[in-house]
């Protein structure tokens, strides 16, 4: 007979006891609330100075948490959104998932700064810049932030940071309507430097939940990976081959890091996941790189186990010239329990400075991932290989 054990914990205003069920027994639903964010938005003014526009949103259902800014050369050249979505307990404590969408700026990677809404179940409402006074770069940043309650919004903390050349040149606050908070970001650029941004904002509002059944014996949907079939092709050239294939049963691509030595790409770090039976990631590499490989970038589709997001997609960026990958972009599926339906929103990009030759997307047929990457590469006996192409190897996905 197994037996469940109880957890005491501290709350505000005193004890709280959290019964931790066996794994034969699986609870599909605690009471308490789920959120759920409204379809119509509203975009306030900018704070900055209006430039080119980027609208960056992420995945249905999530609000704004953080965003970092990169700057390069003296130049604000990325922002990174986190989105997050809550369910909250029988407790009222927010359960979140972290989603990761990217602004992205050419190669620019250089001296990040974070702001954030602290603390789950807070969401970004507000967002004052500080600009650069003789060029209007942007310099600074400091947020408001709102926790979302089932009975309303409440006050929350925004974090801010200040580069030294801000110079005390703070911006008009913008802020979203009463009631809602931040779902997107607008970044406006000009001459190759952040200038402004505004904010997207929804409504949130609170559905309770009623209480379900403990299953005994009946574990939560997990995802699993049938067969095994070529994408449509290779991105890039076809070269010598080697296979990075899924180290575990029902694994599918999360993320890439591929780095290069001398100019030559010569490095692949290929990292699966699943959540069955246990959430776990394994990593598979291809080095060729006779040494230290150096410069890493990565690109990967943001997953958890109550939203699973793969990679079912993959393109590269080449060198014209010599055909050396220097970027990658990977667009995903979400995968539930009628199968694996791909996503245009569900994307990351990484580029190096030479990328000049951007090729089409390579795809799994609808309802599958990748698990496994076809690495093409041109060896060499004194020197780093060279990654000239990847392609997917696929297989059909559902969680159940």
């Amino acid at each position: 007979m197994k037996i469940s054990s109880i957890r005491i914990g501290m709350v505000a205003g005193g004890l709280f006891l959290t019964y931790v069920l066996p794994i034969s027994a699986q609870r599909t639903r605690e009471r308490g609330w789920d959120m759920t964010v409204a379809s119509g938005t509203s975009t306030t003014q900018i704070s900055g100075d209006a430039g080119t526009a980027s609208v960056v949103t992420g995945p249905a259902g999530t609000v704004v948490t953080s965003l970092e800014f990169f700057e390069q050369s003296d130049r604000p050249c990325r922002i990174v959104v986190g989105f997050s979505s809550w369910n909250l307990n029988a407790d009222q404590a927010a359960v979140d998932v972290d989603y990761r969408t990217r602004q992205t700026g050419g190669s620019c990677s250089g001296s990040p700064q974070r702001v954030a809404a602290s603390g789950p179940g807070r969401a970004v409402s507000g967002i004052m810049m500080c600009q650069r006074r003789r060029n209007n770069r942007i310099k600074g940043a400091q947020l408001h932030a709102k926790q979302l309650l089932p009975n309303g919004l409440g006050n929350g903390v925004g974090t801010s940071f200040e580069r030294p050349n801000c110079n005390n040149q703070w911006q008009a606050w913008v802020d979203c309507p009463t009631g809602q908070v931040s779902t997107g970001v607008v970044v406006h650029s000009g001459n190759g430097s952040i200038t402004g941004v505004a904010l997207r904002c929804s409504n949130v509002t609170w559905q309770r939940q009623g209480y379900q059944r403990i299953d005994l014996g009946n574990p939560i949907p997990m995802l699993t990976t049938t067969g095994s079939t070529p994408g449509t092709g290779i991105s890039g050239l076809s070269a010598s081959e080697r296979v990075l294939s899924a180290p575990l049963p029902n694994m599918g691509l999360r993320k890439i890091t591929f780095g290069e030595r001398n100019d030559r790409p010569c490095y692949l770090q290929a990292e699966f996941w699943t959540d069955n039976p246990t959430p776990t990631s394994r990593t598979v590499t291809f080095n060729e790189c006779q040494g230290n490989q150096g410069s890493e970038r990565s690109v990967e589709i943001a997953t958890s186990t109550i939203v699973v997001q793969l990679a079912s997609s993959i393109a590269i960026c080449q060198r014209q010239g010599n055909d050396r990958l220097k970027g990658i972009t990977l667009l995903g599926s979400r995968i539930d329990a009628t199968g694996a339906t791909p996503d245009s929103a569900i994307s990351d990009q990484e580029v190096r400075t030479n990328c000049n030759d951007q090729n089409d997307p390579e795809h799994c047929t609808v309802g599958s991932v990748i698990t496994a990457i076809q690495v093409h590469f041109r060896p060499s006996q004194n020197r780093p290989a060279e990654i000239v192409g990847l392609g997917p190897i696929c297989s059909i996905a559902r969680r159940g």
